[in-house]
């Protein structure tokens, strides 16, 4: 084998082994480490999507204060008057403080007025699930502790998932006694859920739990674990299940968490989506990397070989083609070439 043959051998093995511990690092330490850092930041989102949400209730809740401390109620409440609902009651009330829900009931229960607004018909329609009177299953809604106490809640209803506040009626001030309590809710429908979508820059999603608390099949094993295990399960780690895996989603970071409803039962499962766009850039920079180092390594290779062959191989070779013709004719006077 001529010394070129060697030398080349020996570059190549070389670059090669470069090459497989270049790849042993990228799997082992860099990967891992951008896998990490974006499940942090899918995290992020997931907490973002979440929290948008709990803006929401907290942002009925607070409407539903401006109504229950206030003097005209305080006095509807124990005596309705047509004149109230008139001017306060109507479907364009509503509409504008952006409510689906308004109910007024006394201390013991018993509903004083109630209407559900349709934000699709422009007007009230007809709505059950709210009791006429309340019964043991909801008696926790209208039970406060003092005339600042509230609640905020989830309530899974036939038109879909709503938030719902709950708020003693009283003086203004927040002065007692108190006379009952203000219900005001708001449906978490798709036109509201795209504005979330839009306010967070968090692609995500809810999922309505059926009567039972329990989710369609394609769900439920995710939202299994979820009441079993972590609050956020990602996609890779919910095993059982059929939700969405195809290409598009193979570019993205799914995660789910759970919202419950104010029995404490699963209500809702949220999901987010997040681009993988650092392990995806992370990846671009080291085959580009890799790639860069290649070249150069052959680069160098073909200089190195061109050297060699122009300042050793080739004087070399001249040189033991003298000595092979000194040995032949015995003159000692010939010059090498």
């Amino acid at each position: 084998m001529s010394l070129r043959s060697r030398i080349s051998i020996i570059l190549a093995i070389i670059m090669t082994l470069q090459v497989i511990l270049a790849l042993i690092v990228q799997g082992t330490i860099v990967t891992p480490r951008f896998i990490a850092l974006e499940k942090k930041e899918a995290a992020k989102d997931l907490d973002r999507a979440l929290e948008s949400i709990q803006r929401e209730r907290k942002h009925v809740a607070l409407l539903a204060s401006d109504w229950s401390a206030w003097e005209d109620a305080y006095e509807f409440v124990h005596k309705p008057t047509p004149g109230f609902i008139a001017s306060n009651l109507s479907p364009e009330a509503l509409e504008g403080i952006r409510v689906n829900l308004l109910y007024f009931y006394d201390l013991q229960g018993n509903l004083v007025w109630g209407k559900y607004y349709d934000t699709e018909k422009k007007s009230f329609v007809a709505w059950n699930d709210l009791p006429t009177r309340i019964d043991d299953s909801m008696r926790s809604l209208i039970t406060h502790k003092d005339e600042n106490d509230f609640h905020s809640e989830l309530i899974l209803t036939s038109t879909g998932p709503m938030l719902l506040a709950a708020r003693p009626i009283v003086h203004v001030g927040f002065k007692g006694p108190i006379r009952g309590t203000l219900m005001m809710g708001r449906l978490l429908d798709q036109k509201l859920l795209k504005e979330l979508v839009d306010q967070t820059h968090v692609a995500f999603e809810i999922f309505t739990a059926e009567a039972d608390g329990k989710f369609s099949q394609e769900y439920r094993a995710i939202a299994e674990k979820l009441v079993a295990g972590p609050p956020v399960l990602w996609l890779d780690e919910g095993e059982g299940h059929r939700a969405r895996t195809d290409k598009k989603e193979a570019g993205y970071r799914v995660g789910f968490t759970l919202v419950h409803d104010y029995r404490q039962r699963p209500g809702l499962l949220l999901r987010s989506a997040t681009p993988k766009d650092i392990t995806k850039e992370g990846n671009s920079a080291f085959w580009g990397t890799l790639l860069s180092n290649l070249v150069q390594g052959m680069v160098v290779l073909g200089v190195l070989l061109v050297t060699l062959h122009r300042i050793i191989i080739r004087p070399l070779t001249n040189l033991n083609a003298h000595i092979a013709n000194v040995a032949t004719h015995g003159d000692l006077t010939r010059r090498t070439d």
